[in-house]
C-alpha cells in the first residue's frame, strides 16, 4: 500500500513538469513602457576571415560597472566558436526616444589613442570586421528588417571604413528598435504555469496526507472537516492580473552607424546620420585622438509577431538556384542508376538463361563457369586489411548517425538560432554518445569477416582513437596557431582539457561497451561458400590506380 502511495505521489509531482515543457529556445519577454534594458556586445567577426576578436580588446569605452560575461549564453559550442556575450555601455528605456546619449560615461570619451590602438583599428578595418550587438537575444543589423525585397540580412555593422588613405571609425549609432504591443499574455501564461505547478504539488501532498490519515483510522467525516485541496484554498491564484496594461515585445534591432568628429568635453549635439551632409567631418583614426562614442534611440511599432522575429535574419539568397541544383543532381543520379541497373539485369538474365539451357540439355557439369558466377567463391573472402575496413565502417556509421540525428533535432526546432552554440554542442554530445554504435558496428563487421571475435579489443581501441584522434590533432594544431594571433577563437586550456577528458572518460569506454555487446551477437553465415584458394586477380591498369583516381575525382 505504501509503495502505491509513493508511486501516486511521484506521478502527481511529474504532472507539473509535463505541463511546463516547451521546445527549447528563448521564452517571450514583455516589457512595460519605461523599463530599462541594456544591449550586449558580442565578439568582432568578419566575413573575410574566421578569427573573432573580443569586443573590449579594441579601443572602446567600457561600462562604469565593469565588464562581465553573460552567463546564460556560455556553453561548449559558444566557447569553441569564439562567441562571447558581455555587458555594454548602451542602455535603453522602453518606448523613450533619446538623442545624443554618451556611451563613455563618466569620462565622456576614449583616448587619447596610442600607436597600438591605431594599429588595431587599421588592421580590423582592412579585414572588414563588424561589430555585433545583441538586444533581447536579437542581433543588430544595419539593414531594414521590414524590406521584403532584400535577399538576406547581414548581422552587425562595419567597424569603420577607409577613404583616400585615411581610416575612420563609426562612433555614432542611431538605434531603431522594433516593438510589438501586447497586454501581458505571455507573462500571465508563464506565471500561470508556475502557479499551476505549485498548486499541483500542494494537491499531491494533501492527497498523500489524507490517505495516510485514513490508513491510521481517522473517520472520513472528521477528515473532510479539516480542509479541502490546495487548489480550493488558493482559488484564482493562477488567474493573473488581466488589467489590460500595455506591454511591448522587441521584434527587431536596427542601427544606422556613422562617423562624427566631436570635441571632447563639449555638449553632445543632435546630429542625424543621413550620409549626405558631412557636418561635422568624420572621426579620423590617428594617434593622440580622443574619440567620443554616442548613440540615439528610436522606437517603432511593428506588426511582426514575436514568433516571426527571426524570419528576416534567416533569409537565404538564391533559394531557387539551390532547388534547381538539387533537382538536377537527383535526375543525374536517377538516370545513371537506371543505366547501371539495366546493364546488370541484362547480364544476369543472359547468364541465367545459359545455365538453364545447360540443365535442360543434361550438361550439369558447370566447372567452366564464366561471367559473374566466377565471383561466388571469392565474394565473401576476408580483405587483406580487414581491421582497417572495420574501423572505417564503424567511424562512418557514427558520423552518419550524428548527422541524421542533428538534422532531425534541427528540423523539429530544438536547435533554434536563438540558442547560440546549440548546434555545435549537440553535435559534440551526440558524437560522444554514439561512440557506442561505432564500437558495436566495427566489432560486428570484424567478427563477420574473420569468422571470430578474437582480437575485438584491438578493433575497439582503433575505433576509439581513429577519427577522434585525427580531429583532436587538427584541433590542437589550429588552436596553437590561433592562440598566437590573439584571437578569441582560441579555446582556453581548461576547455581543451575538458574535451580531452570527455574523449578518454566517456567516448572510449562507450566504444568498448559497444564492442563488447557486439561480441554477444551470433556471427552471420555466408549464403555461399568461400574457396580456400583465392582466384588470381590480374593487375589493374595504371588508369585504375587508386591514387590517380583520387586526384582525378
Amino acid at each position: 500500500m505504501a509503495a502505491m502511495q509513493r508511486a501516486a505521489f511521484l506521478l502527481l509531482s511529474l504532472a507539473a513538469v509535463c505541463r511546463a515543457y516547451y521546445v527549447p529556445g528563448t521564452y517571450p519577454q514583455e516589457f512595460f513602457a519605461g523599463a530599462s534594458i541594456s544591449a550586449q556586445v558580442n565578439s568582432l567577426t568578419s566575413f573575410e576571415t574566421d578569427l573573432p576578436y573580443e569586443y573590449y580588446s579594441m579601443p572602446f569605452c567600457k561600462p562604469p560597472e565593469g565588464v562581465h560575461r553573460a552567463g546564460n549564453a556560455a556553453n561548449l559550442g559558444t566557447v569553441i566558436m569564439g562567441v562571447r556575450l558581455e555587458n555594454s555601455q548602451y542602455n535603453f528605456t522602453i518606448m523613450t526616444q533619446e538623442k545624443g546619449k554618451d556611451a563613455c560615461k563618466p569620462q565622456g570619451y576614449y583616448g587619447p589613442l596610442s600607436k597600438d590602438d591605431v594599429k588595431k583599428f587599421k588592421k580590423l578595418i582592412d579585414n572588414k570586421y563588424r561589430i555585433n550587438l545583441v538586444l533581447d537575444n536579437l542581433p543588430v543589423t544595419a539593414q531594414d528588417l521590414l524590406d521584403q525585397d532584400q535577399e538576406f540580412v547581414r548581422p552587425g555593422f562595419d567597424l569603420g571604413y577607409e577613404e583616400d588613405g585615411k581610416y575612420y571609425v563609426k562612433n555614432h549609432l542611431q538605434f531603431n528598435i522594433l516593438v510589438h504591443p501586447t497586454h501581458g499574455e505571455y507573462m500571465r501564461a508563464r506565471q500561470g504555469y508556475k502557479d499551476a505547478a505549485v498548486l499541483e504539488n500542494i494537491d499531491a501532498r494533501r492527497l498523500m496526507s489524507r490517505r495516510q490519515l485514513l490508513d491510521a483510522g481517522m473517520p472520513a467525516e472528521q477528515l473532510a472537516a479539516t480542509g479541502s485541496t490546495g487548489r480550493n484554498l488558493q482559488e484564482g491564484a493562477a488567474a493573473g492580473t488581466a488589467d489590460g496594461t500595455q506591454m511591448y515585445m522587441i521584434v527587431g534591432f536596427e542601427v544606422s552607424p556613422c562617423s562624427l568628429k566631436r570635441t571632447a568635453g563639449k555638449p553632445i549635439e543632435n546630429i542625424v546620420c543621413d550620409g549626405v551632409d558631412r557636418v561635422p567631418p568624420p572621426q579620423e583614426i590617428k594617434e593622440g585622438e580622443k574619440i567620443m562614442y554616442t548613440y540615439d534611440v528610436y522606437w517603432q511599432i511593428s506588426d511582426i509577431k514575436w514568433a516571426s522575429r527571426w524570419d528576416s535574419y534567416l533569409r537565404m539568397p538564391g533559394g531557387k538556384v539551390h532547388w534547381f541544383s538539387i533537382m538536377n543532381s537527383m535526375l543525374i543520379v536517377l538516370v545513371m542508376a537506371t543505366l547501371v541497373a539495366m546493364i546488370l539485369i541484362r547480364t544476369v538474365r543472359r547468364d541465367l538463361a545459359k545455365y538453364e539451357q545447360l540443365v535442360v540439355d543434361g550438361s550439369v557439369d558447370m566447372k567452366d563457369e564464366s561471367g559473374w558466377k566466377l565471383l561466388t567463391g571469392d565474394a565473401f573472402r576476408s580483405p587483406t586489411h580487414s581491421k582497417a575496413l572495420a574501423v572505417h565502417v564503424g567511424s562512418g556509421v557514427q558520423t552518419l548517425l550524428v548527422s541524421l540525428v542533428t538534422l532531425l533535432l534541427a528540423t523539429l526546432g530544438f536547435l533554434s538560432p536563438a540558442s547560440r552554440g546549440a548546434l555545435l554542442t549537440t553535435t559534440i554530445i551526440l558524437f560522444v554518445l554514439l561512440s557506442f554504435v561505432a564500437g558495436g558496428s566495427a566489432v560486428a563487421l570484424w567478427g563477420v569477416m574473420e569468422r571470430s571475435y578474437e582480437g575485438w579489443i584491438g578493433v575497439a581501441m582503433h575505433v576509439s582513437c581513429f577519427l577522434p584522434g585525427i580531429v583532436m590533432l587538427i584541433f590542437t594544431v589550429l588552436n596553437i596557431a590561433i592562440k598566437h594571433t590573439g584571437s578569441l577563437g582560441a579555446v582556453p586550456a581548461g576547455i581543451y582539457f575538458t574535451i580531452v577528458a570527455i574523449w578518454f572518460l566517456v567516448s572510449v569506454p562507450l566504444t568498448f561497451v559497444g564492442g563488447y555487446m557486439a561480441t554477444k551477437l551470433p556471427i552471420l553465415d555466408y549464403p555461399v561458400k568461400t574457396n580456400q584458394i583465392p582466384r588470381q586477380i590480374p593487375p589493374a591498369p595504371i588508369v585504375a590506380h587508386p591514387v590517380l583516381l583520387f586526384f582525378s575525382a
